[in-house]
């Protein structure tokens, strides 16, 4: 089974993301940050990283408009200013997006999709990427803090075990934990 790995740059140098995708053999790094830029990591912002991408031979795509975790259309955010990513996932840029990423699966891609958080629990990566393509039957593996590989099923079973009642999964956890909407 073709797989998609996932990363979130979050502190680390582009260096250091080159590796952990050379160690996987991606050739293809797709940004799923809706704004891809970063004020704390000026690697990750868009031209810096389109210039690191080519001079490596990784070929940087940008695809947060479609499955960024912050999108603009107002009425995927809850009354709470939080995104509900059951409601992104019904959007036709989310599924244009996601028939991109099967695509490239298809075509045995490899790929890795980025985002800024170094945790894939606490990311759109896990919660809404890593689940529908999980439920295509696409095998995703999330790039840890650490640099180890987790499943898509053991990063779920984690957001599911944070939780103290473990036998009322709260839905709510499969949504952003920030609020972005004002």
């Amino acid at each position: 089974m073709q797989e998609i790995y996932t990363v979130g740059h979050g502190n680390r140098n582009f260096a250091a993301v080159r590796e952990l995708l050379r160690a996987r053999e991606c050739d293809y790094l797709v940004d799923v940050r809706s704004s891809p830029y970063s004020k704390f990591n000026p690697d990750f912002n868009v031209d810096q990283l389109r210039k690191s991408t080519a001079s490596t031979g990784i070929t940087y795509v940008f695809m947060g408009d479609q499955l960024g975790g912050r999108p603009k259309d107002p009425q995927v955010y809850s009354s709470d200013g939080k995104i509900d990513y059951a409601k992104l996932r019904l959007q036709e840029h989310f599924k244009a997006g996601l028939e991109r990423l099967q695509n490239a699966v298809e075509k045995r891609l490899h790929v890795c999709i980025m985002c800024s958080e170094l945790k894939p629990e606490d990311c759109h990566r896990s919660k809404l990427i890593g689940a529908e393509l999980l439920n295509c039957g696409i095998k995703v593996i999330h790039i840890d803090g650490t640099g180890q590989n987790s499943s898509q099923e053991e990063t779920l079973n984690k957001i599911a075990s944070d939780q103290l009642d473990l036998f009322n999964f709260d839905p709510a956890l499969m949504r952003s934990r920030g609020r972005y909407k004002k």
